[in-house]
C-alpha cells in the first residue's frame, strides 16, 4: 500500500525532525557529541525521515512535452527552500514517475520576491530570479525548452525549465539538474562521472520562442498543463530580475558568477 502524499503540516514536521536529529548528531558543544552507538542510531533515524520525505513528496505536473503533449510529472517541494529537495547536496536518490521518453534536462529559476530567506539553513542554489535558457543545449538534435510558473506556498515563485528532445542524446552532452552545482551522469560504459557545468545562459527568450526552441506552459498549480501562445507568452518576455545564480545558506543570500562557457577543472587550484 502506497504512503499518502505529504501535507504541508506533515512535511514541515519531517523537516523539523531532521533538523533536530542533525543537531543531536553534530552538536555545537563538542562535549555533547553522541557515542558511536548513538551516532549510528541517529544516522539511521535521520535517513529514515529523509527517505519518507522524498517518497511522500508530491509528484506535480511541472511541464508538458512539446512532441507528444503528455504532461511531465516530477517530484517537487512546493512549500519552501528549507526542504531537502532543494538542497544542493541532496543525500537521497529520488524515484521519479515514468516520463514519455522525450525528457532530457530539468533546470529552473526561483524568485524570492525580495524576502530574506531566514528559513534556509542548508546550502541551496535555486538558480537566478528569472527564467533563462542554455543555448548550447539547442545545438543538440531537436531540443526544445518548456518554461512554466509554479507559485510556492510561501509566496515565492518557481520557474521549471524542462528540456525535451526526440533524439537519443549522450548523457555527457546534457546538463546538471535544477539546484545542483555538479552534474553526475553515467558514461556509455555505465561508469559514474561528474563535471562542473559552465555553459553560458541567455535571458532573452523571445528569439528562441520565434525559432520554436522555447515554449511556455500554464501549469495550473501543478495539476495540469496547457501550452501558451500569442499574447499569453508576453509575461515571460523581458522579465526583470537578478541574472546571477543565487546561493543561500544559513539565511544569507549571495550571488555567484554567471557561467562564461569556459571549461572548469575541479582539480586545479
Amino acid at each position: 500500500m502506497s504512503e499518502p502524499v505529504l501535507s504541508k503540516k506533515t512535511r514541515n514536521a519531517l523537516v523539523e525532525e531532521m533538523r533536530i536529529i542533525d543537531g543531536k548528531h553534530y552538536p555545537k558543544n563538542k562535549s555533547k557529541e553522541p557515542s558511536s552507538k548513538e551516532s549510528q542510531r541517529l544516522d539511521k533515524l535521520y535517513y529514515s525521515k529523509m527517505g519518507e520525505y522524498f517518497r511522500r513528496l508530491p509528484r506535480l505536473v511541472i511541464s508538458k512535452c512539446p512532441f507528444c503533449n503528455k504532461p511531465f510529472k516530477h517530484s517537487f517541494d512546493p512549500w519552501g527552500l528549507n526542504g531537502p529537495w532543494w538542497w544542493t547536496d541532496r543525500l537521497c536518490e529520488v524515484i521519479e514517475p515514468n516520463d514519455c521518453g522525450h525528457f532530457r534536462v530539468l533546470q529552473g529559476a526561483y524568485d524570492l520576491k525580495g524576502r530574506q530567506p531566514n528559513d534556509v539553513k542548508e546550502g541551496v542554489e535555486p538558480g537566478p530570479e528569472i527564467p533563462f535558457v542554455v543555448p548550447r543545449l539547442f545545438k543538440l538534435p531537436s531540443m526544445v525548452a518548456v518554461i512554466g510558473t509554479l507559485g510556492m506556498a510561501n509566496g515565492d515563485i518557481a520557474y521549471p525549465i524542462v528540456y525535451f528532445s526526440t533524439a537519443k542524446i549522450a548523457a555527457i552532452d546534457l546538463y546538471k539538474e535544477w539546484g545542483r552545482s555538479e552534474y553526475w551522469f553515467k558514461d556509455d560504459k555505465g561508469n559514474s562521472c561528474w563535471t562542473i557545468p559552465n555553459s553560458k545562459w541567455d535571458f532573452e527568450l523571445k528569439p528562441y520562442m520565434q525559432k520554436g526552441k522555447v515554449r511556455f506552459v500554464d501549469l495550473k498549480g501543478g495539476k495540469g498543463a496547457s501550452f501558451l501562445s500569442g499574447k499569453k507568452c508576453a509575461p515571460f518576455m523581458g522579465m526583470k530580475g537578478e541574472h546571477s545564480p543565487q546561493m543561500i545558506s544559513w539565511g544569507e543570500m549571495a550571488h555567484g558568477d554567471l557561467p562564461n562557457g569556459e571549461i572548469i577543472c575541479p582539480f586545479e587550484d
